[in-house]
């Protein structure tokens, strides 16, 4: 029982002026600005000539690996960005990139949030951005192979 077994701890979880948990936040702010460039993390494949590149993260890009492989094995100009942290979000690099090609598509195995993500990260590029979902579905090399097809 905190005053009688031991000392009583005071933490604040609340700020009286607005001011006072502006500048806290701001602080904060500041510090995730400073070590984002630190943090992000992402992974290209193939994307140097590429006229349509596959976004996708965790488990999906494990699949879309193969599929662009084995579709440049075919000579299909397509590439790969996988994000792999997602906040911070590799938005420059991928913002770049999209500037360069004339299509992305997303595939996740979600119903859109990595669309959401990316859409929102790149806003004001112009490049078309299709998807494939599969909530809750695992996708196949296969899949992802007949998905680029349609769009190429």
């Amino acid at each position: 029982i905190p005053g009688i077994d031991r000392e009583p701890s005071l933490l604040r979880n609340t700020y009286n002026m607005e001011e006072e948990l502006y500048e806290v936040i701001m602080d904060i702010k500041e510090e995730y600005d400073r070590i984002a460039p630190e943090i992000i993390e992402y992974k290209e494949m193939n994307t140097e000539d590429a006229d349509l590149v596959v976004v996708a993260h965790g488990i999906v890009s494990r699949a879309v690996e193969g599929a662009v492989k084995a579709l440049r094995e075919e000579g299909v100009k397509v590439g790969f960005f996988r994000p792999i942290t997602l906040r911070p979000f590799p938005s420059k690099q991928l913002k770049e990139l999209a500037g360069k090609v004339k299509k992305l598509l997303v595939v996740e195995s979600a119903a859109g949030q990595l669309d959401k993500i990316v859409k929102q990260e790149i806003y004001g590029v112009t490049t078309p951005i299709a998807n494939y979902f599969r909530p809750g579905e695992g996708i196949t090399v296969e899949e992802v192979i007949e998905q680029v097809r349609k769009l190429m």
